[in-house]
């Protein structure tokens, strides 16, 4: 999947992805917030990497340097899978951590 670092949380609480590569789809269900950590997380974790062909850290995208998104992948937020008791708290009172 890929998402825009410039996401807000809004009035959103929680995210549904959903997997279509597996032979059955596959549901993550994840706080907003968290996802827009991992999402901002990532893209910096990527300008903060080196370029293996010349060991300086990237700093900006390779090829549009405009370019905002970011990806994420299943593994990365597998803790969510299936995650539906998210949906089933009206409050929003659950604990991230």
């Amino acid at each position: 999947w890929q998402e825009s670092i410039n996401v807000e949380v809004g009035n959103y609480t929680l995210w549904i992805m959903v997997d279509l590569s597996a032979e059955t789809p596959e549901f993550y269900i994840a706080p907003a917030q968290w996802m827009v950590d991992l999402i901002r997380s990532n893209h910096q974790a990527y300008l903060d990497s080196e370029n293996p062909k010349t060991g300086k850290v990237k700093g900006h995208r390779a090829r549009t340097e405009g370019s905002d998104h970011t990806a994420f992948k299943p593994e990365q937020i597998a803790q969510w899978k299936d995650a539906w008791w998210l949906v089933d708290d009206p409050t929003g009172a659950y604990q991230v951590g």
